[in-house]
This record gives C-alpha cells, sequence and structure tokens, in this order.
C-alpha cells in the first residue's frame, strides 16, 4: 500500500543473487580445479596489462582521463542508489483527511491518522484474543487509507476480529463523513508465537 518498488526490488535481489552465486561457483572451481587457476592468473594478467596500456595511451595533465570516466561511473552509480534507497516506503502520510470545510468561514479539515489508530486501539482493549495491532496511514495515487495490522492470540478466531474490526471501521467512515479505503492484515509477530493462551484449570 505504498510505493516501494517492489518489482524492481526482486529483480536486483534476483540479480545480486545470482551474481554472488555464480562468483562462489568460479572461486570454488579455481580452488580445486589447477587448470582453471592458471587459465584464470594468465587472464588477470592480460587484463592488468590491458589496463596499464589504456593508462599510458590515455594521458591527461598528469593522470589518465580514464581514472575520470571510472570516477564519473562510479558517482552515477552512486546517485542511482541513493535515488532508489529513497524510494523504499514511499507513501506514508500523517493526515488521513484534508479537505476544505464547506462552511461560510474559510479553513480546511484536517484530521491525523492517529485518530484512527487511539479509536481502534480504545475500542479493542482488554480483548483476550488479540495481544495489539498497528495502525498507518498511507497515500497511493492520491488516495489516503489505512493499513491495519492486528497481531491475533494463538487460537482466536480470525474471522469473528475481522468482522468487528470491520464494524469499528464502518463507525470511523460515518464520524470522518467519508469512506476511507484500508488495507487489514492480520500477522503472528514474535509476541504472538512466544505468548502463551491463559486457561483457567
Amino acid at each position: 500500500m505504498n510505493g516501494t518498488p517492489r518489482r524492481l526490488n526482486r529483480f536486483f535481489t534476483a540479480l545480486l543473487g545470482l551474481l554472488l552465486l555464480l562468483a562462489g561457483v568460479f572461486l570454488m572451481v579455481v580452488a580445486v580445479v589447477p587448470s582453471v587457476a592458471q587459465a584464470w592468473h594468465s587472464v588477470a594478467k592480460e587484463w592488468v596489462a590491458w589496463i596499464h596500456r589504456s593508462y599510458e595511451a590515455t594521458p591527461l595533465l598528469s593522470s589518465s582521463w580514464v581514472y575520470l570516466v571510472a570516477v564519473a561511473v562510479l558517482l552515477m552509480i552512486v546517485l542511482l542508489t541513493v535515488r532508489w534507497i529513497s524510494g523504499q516506503g514511499q507513501g506514508r502520510v500523517s493526515l488521513l483527511m484534508d479537505r476544505p470545510d464547506g462552511s461560510p468561514t474559510q479553513g480546511d479539515v484536517t484530521i491525523s491518522g492517529n485518530v484512527a489508530e487511539q479509536m481502534l486501539r480504545a475500542a479493542l482493549a482488554g480483548r483476550s484474543d488479540l495481544l495489539g495491532l498497528s495502525v498507518g496511514t498511507y497515500q497511493y495515487r492520491g488516495v489516503t487509507g489505512l493499513r491495519v495490522r492486528l497481531f491475533p492470540r494463538k487460537g482466536a478466531s480470525p474471522q469473528k476480529l475481522v468482522r468487528e474490526v470491520a464494524v469499528l471501521l464502518e463507525g470511523l467512515d460515518t464520524a470522518l463523513g467519508q469512506h476511507t479505503p484500508v488495507l487489514l492484515h492480520l500477522g503472528t509477530g514474535t509476541r504472538a508465537l512466544f505468548t502463551r493462551e491463559e486457561r483457567v484449570r
């Protein structure tokens, strides 16, 4: 429900994993097979010699312009990496509603996303079948919505919990005077895995 480029992330993750796998297999082959190791040493020497020849053939003042090209390429890679990192998790906002008042008095009506979280926490407080919840406000393609994550206790009925939370969210729509898209997620966090259900013996 945010602007994270998941497909691009999966592509780069798969590409990086494939490159690391190939590098690992290659190093194992070089370490085990002597003929491959000798061939690799000869190829590496040729590459080093080619780099020295390129350096000497491209003079620029007291250095070589090849280094300038290498620095420019590295700088571009750094900028693209920063741009990619900054694109992770975009879409989270703090306001659930921001619209004109509509009354003769000029002004806007703004409601924080914390209002929905506090309302749900107050309504669901004290439930024995719920360990915790988290509410986030996100904007996707110009539409503001909520992501509600519930952590039910082991053995709790998810259908019953979802129905009751849906009723609470309908009440939130009535209070706000607008329909708010909601992504409801049921999760099992660390607390849910290690918390034992209390029973009367």
